[in-house]
């Protein structure tokens, strides 16, 4: 938005924000049954307006522009480019809009006079920030950057890669104790002449050794240790 008006011998910008008490608002459409014309300003009273008939009237964002005082000074240039990262260094201005000194936004877009830009924060709202408000703190763009993120990119990789490796072969709920339960399944299984059994018996021992480690409680672990010793049982005493 930021384009800059007059009003009563004052400079204003527009802002797209919500407008607080006393501040101006300059509508943004016409709107003849709530008897207001684009262009219009008023007054916020109480989170709310008094249209050209005296009547109270909501306030919608999309209709209308908070009118900011634009500072007397020359406005401060930025060398800011899109993409780069800015952190406010000067809240007096800008705490009405909802951020402080040290936050940091990420530009999106530079203005055409360079005095501003449009910058997007963390929850990836954008907020007009304007070069006095904010300084530039993105790592210079070189070599030895470049090569520095790429190594770190490159280490952080492999250790994914080791993490995920390990993961799948040997997680951590089946080797408590320094024995790894495949293979304990192996000798126990074993012993069963039944493949079915066999399958059921490993299935509990599984289970039953991963119970308290893998979930915040064993009970969901336990409960299915038992349906597979029910099923084992049943399979015997069906051949008994």
């Amino acid at each position: 938005m930021s384009a800059i008006i007059e009003h009563e011998g004052v400079k204003y910008r527009k802002v797209g924000r919500v407008a607080r008490d006393g501040e101006l608002i300059q509508m943004e459409v016409d709107d003849y049954m709530n008897d207001y014309d684009k262009g219009d300003i008023f007054t916020v009273q109480g989170g709310a307006f008094v249209d050209k008939s005296g009547d109270y009237r909501s306030i919608h964002m999309h209709k209308n522009a908070v009118l900011e005082p634009v500072p007397h000074a020359m406005p401060k240039l930025t060398d800011a480019k899109p993409g780069d990262t800015v952190r406010i260094t000067n809240a007096n201005d800008v705490a009405k809009a909802g951020y402080r000194t040290c936050d940091t936004f990420e530009v999106a877009l530079v203005w055409e006079d360079c005095n501003g830009v449009d910058a997007l924060d963390a929850r990836g709202n954008c907020h007009e920030l304007y070069a006095e408000e904010f300084e530039v703190v993105t790592p210079p763009h070189n070599d030895s950057f470049g090569e520095q993120l790429a190594q770190s990119l490159e280490q952080a990789a492999l250790l994914a890669e080791a993490y995920d490796a390990d993961n799948v072969k040997k997680p951590a709920h089946y080797t408590q104790g320094g024995v790894e339960t495949i293979e304990y399944i192996e000798q126990v299984t074993a012993g069963y002449t039944d493949g079915f059994v066999a399958h059921c018996a490993g299935v509990v021992i599984k289970y039953v050794s991963r119970a308290p480690h893998k979930h915040a409680t064993p009970t969901e672990d336990l409960r299915k240790a038992r349906e597979y010793l029910n099923f084992a049982i049943a399979r015997l005493e069906s051949q008994a």
